[in-house]
């Protein structure tokens, strides 16, 4: 399969719908996980660990890869929730995603402990726990998070929509 020079990749990627997964791991004491990003778009906010669904992969696959990459846990596991779309993506002309985030039911391993003796993280700089939105987290998950917390496994105080 011939390939496409990565300029013409990149017009394509930015203007077409790409799937993606985000992995939520709650605990009833400590909140929910989220990953500091170390790359761009949006270097230094908090965001939920996902990414890209690959050609051919199932979803809960992508999930897998993702939980076990970013953040260092196994899945047996999740289940899927409502979309979560990226608006703030189109209005900057970054790209379209799309994604279906999956509750994880019980990760194997603990992500804060296994993030801090893994290599490879080069996407993430920091991991945690967060009963709180911190100030610096990706808007559209806020929304998607206020909407999210009467089904999740703790009580988040995030604040109320507006």
């Amino acid at each position: 399969m011939d390939s496409i020079p990565h300029e013409e990749y990149w017009q394509i990627y930015r203007r077409v719908p790409r799937l993606c997964v985000e992995v939520v791991i709650t605990d009833p004491e400590r909140g929910v996980i989220l990953v500091q990003r170390a790359i761009e778009p949006f270097i230094g906010t908090w965001h939920l660990p996902g990414g890209t669904v690959r050609f051919g992969e199932s979803l809960i696959d992508a999930v897998r890869r993702v939980a076990l990459h970013e953040v260092g846990v196994g899945v047996n596991e999740a289940l899927p929730m409502a979309p979560l779309e990226y608006p703030s993506h189109v209005a900057a002309g970054l790209d379209s995603p799309v994604s279906i985030p999956y509750l994880v039911i019980s990760p194997i391993g603990d992500p804060c402990l296994t993030f801090m003796t893994a290599s490879g993280r080069d996407e993430s700089s920091a991991i945690g726990w967060h009963r709180e939105v911190p100030p610096n987290m990706h808007v559209d998950q806020v929304t998607f998070l206020q909407r999210m917390a009467r089904f999740l496994r703790h009580s988040p105080t995030y604040p109320k929509e507006s």
